[in-house]
């Protein structure tokens, strides 16, 4: 297994499996689809291949002491499949994010509604209210 920061090409995925990802990304190589993976996502997802039909993908959410859920694909898969997990990816992380980085005006009185009341999370910030007019729902980098 490599290091999801790791982009050297020590593990050869099979020629079907370097093919599909080729086309998928745009790009050549573990190398490449990593680029492509990081910097067309918002949350700048990682991929790792696992062997040579196989590859893993996920992200981190800066500032929170979570990850989005790890998604693993093992040949056959198809384009759409990477897209769904990436697309899922993106959405756990968003999630996540308004869980965790609602600014010192989104709920004064402590988190509620749509997530429910609960203490302060370990890194700071409540939940964001999308109708904060302090952070216009963005909430903050903690």
């Amino acid at each position: 297994m490599t290091d999801a920061t790791d982009t050297t090409d020590t593990i050869e995925a099979s020629p079907e499996m370097t093919k599909l990802l080729d086309e998928t990304f745009g790009r050549e190589g573990l190398s490449g689809w990593q680029k492509s993976v990081y910097k067309g996502t918002d949350c700048g997802a990682w991929l790792e291949v696992i062997d040579e039909n196989e590859i893993r993908m996920g992200s981190i959410v800066e500032g929170a002491d979570e990850c989005a859920e790890t998604h693993t694909l093992t040949m056959p898969f198809t384009e759409q499949e990477v897209w769904n997990a990436l697309e899922a990816i993106e959405k756990d992380c968003d999630r996540i994010w308004k869980e965790t980085h609602g600014c010192d005006d989104c709920w004064p009185e402590g988190c509620a509604g749509e997530f429910e009341f609960y203490e302060e999370r370990p890194f700071g910030g409540w939940a964001i209210n999308p109708n904060c007019k302090s952070c216009d729902g963005d909430g903050i980098v903690i």
